[in-house]
C-alpha cells in the first residue's frame, strides 16, 4: 500500500503556521529547504512535537533523500520545522537532485552525479547543525560509497555544512586504484623497434 505524499506544512502543521512569522525587527532569513514526506502511515503527536513516519518512509530535504522502514522526527515547537530525524531499519541515504515542483507520487530514485550514498541500520540527522551520524548493528557496519570507493566503520559522521566525513572504529576501505598508464615522452621512453641487421 502506497500512501500519497504528505506535505509537512499542509498536513501536520497548518495550525501552527503563524508561529513562524518573523518579528518586526528580525532580519529576513533564507528559507530552508522544504521537507517532502511519503509513507504508509504518518502520526503527528502535536503535544510532544513528534511525527512518527512508518511503512516504507521516504524523506527528501534539499539534495538529501532518506529511505527507511520508519522515521521519528522531532519538530521545533516555535517554527514547527524538523529539528532531528531518526531513521531506523534498512536505512538508505543518497544525494539527489533537489525537488523543484511538489510531486504527488514518490519520485523514482535519481542519484546526483558524483554523489555519495550510504546504508546503515540507524541514521540520526540533526537539521540544526547539519550533522548526520550513521550506526550499524552487531555484525553489520554502516557503509558509505564515495565514487567507486566503499568505506565501512562502526560509526560514520557526515557534516553537511563542512562537507566532512569521519570514520571511527574498525574502519575498512575498499578503494579502486586506477591503472597507471604510461605516455610516450613521460616516464619511460617510447619503445623503439630493433634495427634489422643486414645479411
Amino acid at each position: 500500500m502506497t500512501a500519497p505524499r504528505v506535505s509537512l506544512l499542509a498536513a501536520f502543521l497548518a495550525a501552527s503556521a503563524g508561529a513562524a512569522a518573523l518579528g518586526a525587527q528580525a532580519p529576513p532569513k533564507k528559507p530552508s529547504d522544504p521537507v517532502h514526506v511519503w509513507a504508509d502511515r504518518i502520526r503527528y503527536l502535536r503535544d510532544e512535537n513528534i511525527a512518527r513516519i512508518t511503512g516504507s518512509a521516504t524523506i527528501i530535504k534539499g539534495d538529501l533523500r532518506i529511505d527507511a522502514d520508519s522515521v521519528r522526527a522531532t519538530l521545533d515547537p516555535g517554527t514547527s520545522r524538523f529539528k532531528k530525524i531518526t531513521a531506523t531499519g534498512n536505512v538508505r541515504m543518497h544525494r539527489v537532485e533537489p525537488i523543484v515542483e511538489r510531486p504527488v507520487k514518490r519520485p523514482a530514485l535519481k542519484v546526483a552525479k558524483e554523489a555519495r550514498s550510504a546504508r546503515c541500520e540507524i541514521a540520526v540527522y540533526d537539521t540544526t547543525t547539519g550533522v548526520i551520524v550513521l550506526y550499524g548493528s552487531p555484525g553489520k557496519q554502516p557503509v558509505v560509497w564515495v565514487g567507486k570507493d566503499e568505506i565501512h566503520a562502526n560509526v560514520i559522521t557526515y557534516d553537511r555544512n563542512k562537507n566532512v566525513l569521519t570514520f571511527e572504529e574498525n574502519v575498512k576501505i575498499s578503494a579502486v586504484i586506477p591503472e597507471k598508464t604510461e605516455t610516450p615522452g613521460r616516464g619511460r621512453p617510447p619503445t623503439v623497434p630493433p634495427t634489422p641487421v643486414p645479411k
